[in-house]
């Protein structure tokens, strides 16, 4: 063991470089092996390769080309994104319509570049693309009737872009309002991604006191989350970054001693406070309010000394609050109607949660985290499984061994990392235990149905922040103390493989990866800082690069015969199409500008359930968020609840007479149901295997 550890520290450099060239390796090849996009997989590796060597033998240039790049970020982000958007790239999963509609010119050609469409992602390609896509053909009008006949409030429908006051302070969505929805999409993703990194590493930079590294390595950690990749569409990733991007603003609000960026901030925090109340998810905008005002207390606490606040500066903070005030007073009288009427749901409705609700497992990162990008999930799905990669449970015991040196030394860095130590406990106690309703309504936690992901956001910055200040400080901790701490993370995850875990993968492959993380904190507790940092970029990679794709354009949506084919039809302003067996067939026409009288809607349509269900009996299924699934049959009219946001209606074939729709589009042969000659419908043609009925009236 000693001649090891000896010829370890002679060749410790060497080791260090082929160590991360083998990880790079292993990345490459994974990838090729599961996504098979060899060029710009290979394209991806030499690149890694030539860094990792520039790094080694050009150290010094290695850090000023950093130290360049970060001091001009801005610049170099404005550049990216602007290629990005004039290339059209895009990571929507639009391309499962290639799946449900596949057509003969399709298959020669691909516009995925890297990575594969998501199946699951369906709260994008089904619900939230098509709603963006059809406001193109609304003329950007908050109410829309392309997807309802009560018409739809699209600020309320997933924040869609809207011409009208709100929209300055909605930039993800200008791209549709300028350029269309080819452009307007591409905007969009790579705005938000860019903004994302940008907003991140200010972030940590505050938090560590401007570390560069580990901001960099604490923006991509956040950035390509996994719970952030799978969930980049619509809402969670949405509340991250504003909310975040509230705390960075309000920071330098309070401390920057430059008139520029005083003013910045000054235009910028009513814009963003905008963004994140329009983001409209409680259950998530709850925790990250609080914890967003958690933080840039405890920063402002910590740096108290650099605090240039004077007088002038409350009517300040007066005027950006009437500011903020005044346009979401507007939206919410504006869309009081549609509040109300989502309020009296009985999905999602008024919620009332106590917590509770979690396990043990769930304080630590989920261990099918790494592998959810390349390998299907039975008994779950990959967006509910997906988390932050963090070191919470096991940070908090290390922060509790270090606090009394850590006052010593600093005391503004230990009152930081008790405030993160507070904040984690609440949120572990009312994960695990839970609280008492009076508790729950007085705190605003009985709105929270998604503290997981701000659990596992707060671990990852409580991780962040414990290991800088970690590396800043010598003999915080012992080397018995670190081995002590690496047996008890690895016993401790060991036990937490379950039964259902085994059913994904075979064990030893959570033990390798166990054994990967045991690993890295040992790099991080030993201050083998660049084998960290490695790691670190290997899991990021792993686990979070390869969710979304790497698209160019959008012919997934556009360039369907069957899309053309309706478009060719003669349809009144006020007559719809009515799509059955599919709920795809509906979002795929309503994203191409025709009206869909069955897709999602955020709130009842009851003009629609008025006329099919007169007595509201059935009004216990429909009042809800719901998707529509709808079948063609001889019998009576019924209803059935499929899951909380998707409604089964079994509709009689005399029934369609009486909606305000000149076709029907289905994939069955509804000629055989024995009403079909009363039926009014007369089948026009066959488009792959979709059936297309005109009613005559």
């Amino acid at each position: 063991m000693q001649k090891l550890k000896k010829f370890y520290l002679k060749n410790e450099k060497w080791i260090s470089f082929l160590f991360a060239n083998v990880l790079i390796f292993i990345v490459g090849l994974l990838w090729m092996l599961y996504f098979k996009q060899y060029k710009i997989i290979f394209c991806f590796v030499f690149v890694a390769f030539v860094c990792n060597a520039i790094y080694f033998f050009k150290k010094d240039f290695f850090y000023k080309c950093l130290d360049t790049i970060l001091k001009y970020r801005y610049l170099f982000a404005l550049i990216i994104f602007l290629l990005c958007v004039c290339f059209k790239i895009n990571g929507s999963s639009m391309g499962i319509y290639n799946i449900y509609f596949p057509e003969d010119n399709m298959n020669h050609y691909t516009d995925v570049y890297f990575g594969i469409s998501r199946d699951i992602r369906s709260d994008e390609y089904i619900v939230q693309t098509p709603y963006y896509f059809s406001q193109y053909y609304n003329h950007f009008n908050r109410n829309s009737h392309f997807m309802s006949m009560s018409g739809q409030d699209m600020i309320i429908g997933y924040n869609s872009p809207v011409l009208d006051i709100s929209i300055i302070a909605k930039p993800l969505v200008w791209g549709y309002v300028l350029f269309g929805p080819t452009y307007g999409i591409s905007w969009y993703w790579c705005l938000k991604i860019i903004l994302f990194i940008l907003i991140m590493y200010e972030l940590v930079m505050i938090l560590t006191k401007k570390n560069k590294i580990l901001s960099v390595l604490g923006s991509l950690l956040i950035t390509f989350a996994p719970v952030i990749q799978w969930f980049f569409n619509p809402h969670l990733s949405d509340v991250f970054l504003w909310g975040m991007s509230l705390v960075v603003l309000g920071y330098h609000f309070f401390t920057t001693k430059k008139k520029w960026l005083k003013n910045l901030t000054i235009l910028l925090l009513p814009l963003q406070a905008i963004c994140f109340v329009l983001a409209l998810y409680p259950p998530l905008q709850v925790p990250v309010g609080i914890l967003a005002i958690c933080l840039l207390v405890f920063f402002l606490i910590r740096d108290k000394e650099e605090i240039q606040f004077q007088k002038k500066d409350i009517f300040t903070i007066a005027f950006m609050f009437l500011i903020s005030i005044g346009v979401i007073l507007y939206e919410v009288l504006m869309s009081k109607d549609a509040i109300l009427l989502l309020m009296h749901t009985a999905y999602p409705g008024t919620r009332l949660e106590l917590g509770g609700n979690f396990v043990i497992n769930d304080i630590f990162t989920d261990l099918t985290n790494l592998f959810l990008p390349y390998r299907g999930v039975t008994y779950s799905n990959p967006c509910e499984l997906s988390d932050f990669m963090h070191f919470g449970p096991i940070c908090l015991i290390v922060f509790i061994l270090i606090s009394k040196k850590l006052k010593e030394m600093d005391k503004e860095d230990y009152l930081l990392g008790l405030g993160f130590m507070i904040v984690l406990i609440v949120e572990m106690v009312f994960m695990l235990v839970g609280f008492p309703k009076l508790l729950s309504k007085i705190t605003l936690f009985s709105y929270i149905n998604r503290m997981k992901p701000v659990y596992g956001f707060t671990s990852v910055l409580f991780t962040l922040y414990l290991f800088s200040v970690y590396l800043k400080h010598k003999d915080l901790l012992s080397k018995k103390q670190i081995k002590i701490i690496l047996i008890t993370f690895f016993i401790s995850y060991l036990f937490l493989i379950t039964d259902q875990e085994l059913t994904y993968l075979p064990w030893f492959m959570y033990v390798l990866e166990i054994l990967l993380f045991t690993i890295l904190l040992g790099c991080l507790l030993f201050k083998k800082t660049y084998l960290s940092y490695i790691l670190v970029l290997f899991i990021v990679i792993l686990s979070g690069f390869a969710i979304n794709p790497i698209r160019v354009g959008i012919r997934a949506i556009i360039d369907h015969e069957l899309v053309t084919e309706v478009k060719k039809l003669k349809i009144e302003d006020d007559s719809y199409i009515l799509t059955t067996d599919n709920i795809a067939i509906g979002s795929l026409l309503m994203a191409n500008g025709i009206k869909v009288i069955n897709t999602v809607n955020y709130y009842p349509d009851f003009d629609k359930w008025n006329i099919l269900d007169p007595s509201q009996e059935n009004m216990d299924y429909y009042n809800r968020y719901s998707h529509e699934e709808i079948e063609i049959v001889d019998e009576e009219t019924s209803f059935n609840l499929i899951a909380p946001d998707c409604i089964g209606l079994k509709l009689n074939l005399l029934d369609i007479q009486k909606l305000p729709v000149s076709y029907v589009v289905t994939t069955k042969e509804i000629e055989n149901l024995k009403n079909y000659s009363n039926s009014h419908l007369k089948f026009v043609k066959e488009i792959k295997g979709i059936r297309l009925y005109e009613m005559v009236r």
